[in-house]
């Protein structure tokens, strides 16, 4: 893992090159990262990361942020029964 993160590729800038960008517009030489979105999950995780906040504990069970008051059929959270400020809510996704 590590070589890889160390490769000249892998750190490559997203940023436009006009000069390779007229010659290569479909990036099939890899002359920069292709952009991608991130997930909700990844989002998440970076807003903790940087607020300092991200709980990095391995193991145990899964954090759902919130839980449906009737799981049958409701589209209704109980938002009541989430603490931001317990270290739980802040494991990773």
């Amino acid at each position: 893992t590590k070589l890889l993160v160390m490769s000249a590729a892998y750190q490559q800038s997203s940023a436009e090159n006009e000069k390779f960008a007229q010659s290569d517009s479909g990036n099939r030489l890899l002359w920069r990262m292709n952009r991608r979105k991130l997930s909700a999950e990844e989002i998440r995780d970076a807003i903790l990361s940087v607020s300092g906040k991200l709980n990095l504990e391995m193991g145990g069970p899964g954090y759902y942020l919130f839980a449906l008051e009737k799981t049958a059929h409701s589209p209704h959270y109980e938002y009541h029964k989430f603490n931001p400020e317990d270290s739980k809510s802040h494991r990773r996704s």
